[in-house]
């Protein structure tokens, strides 16, 4: 049995019985033991910091995960999958996973258990992928187990993601334009 940890849609789960963080608006982080033949949440008389930081690195660490690259429209959007019930987790680091780390941050999706996608905000590319991630999210959220939902999010710094609020009409997605994120957007 290795401490890992899990990201799940907050729906999903009941967090008075296991021991939790909030990772976004909409996202938990629930402690787990990950055996051989299952994964269970850890229940809450076990909260403890350290336990936390040691699943963190586990997670951080677990082999198997492969980074694809693929070409989207003159950019670049990033995919990490495995079998493992914890590669959505490394949302929390996916700014890491095209170095240097953008100072903007990484818009990411985390639409189930087994993959995420990412893009680097880097420059006005990060406009032009807001439709293809939100259309991969909404297909990998929909098919097979694990879905954690097709929202699309703001990783800001060191493990703060932060979902976007976005409004489609037929022909196009619109933004808060008061939104933290469409002020950056516009600025590149």
């Amino acid at each position: 049995m290795t401490l890992k940890v899990r990201l799940v849609a907050d729906a999903a789960v009941d967090p008075t019985e296991m021991v939790v963080r909030r990772a976004a608006e909409d996202l938990l982080l629930v402690l787990s033991e990950d055996h051989p033949d299952r994964v269970e949440s850890v229940t809450r008389e076990h909260d403890d910091d350290a336990l936390w930081t040691e699943a963190l690195a586990n997670t951080r660490a677990e082999p198997g995960l492969q980074l694809t690259r693929h070409a989207v429209l003159d950019s670049e959007l990033l995919m990490l999958s495995g079998e493992s019930f914890f590669v959505a987790t490394h949302a929390l680091w996916a700014g890491e996973l095209e170095p240097p780390e953008s100072e903007h941050g990484t818009l990411v999706a985390v639409p189930n258990r087994s993959v995420l996608f990412a893009h680097p905000i880097r420059d006005s590319a990060a406009v032009r992928m807001l439709t293809p991630m939100l259309e991969l999210a909404r297909r990998f959220s929909a098919a097979g187990d694990g879905a954690i939902n097709a929202n699309l999010y703001w990783l800001r710094g060191a493990q703060q993601l932060e979902r976007i609020a976005l409004e489609e009409t037929e022909d196009q997605i619109l933004i808060s334009p008061t939104s933290e994120f469409a002020q950056l957007l516009r600025r590149l």
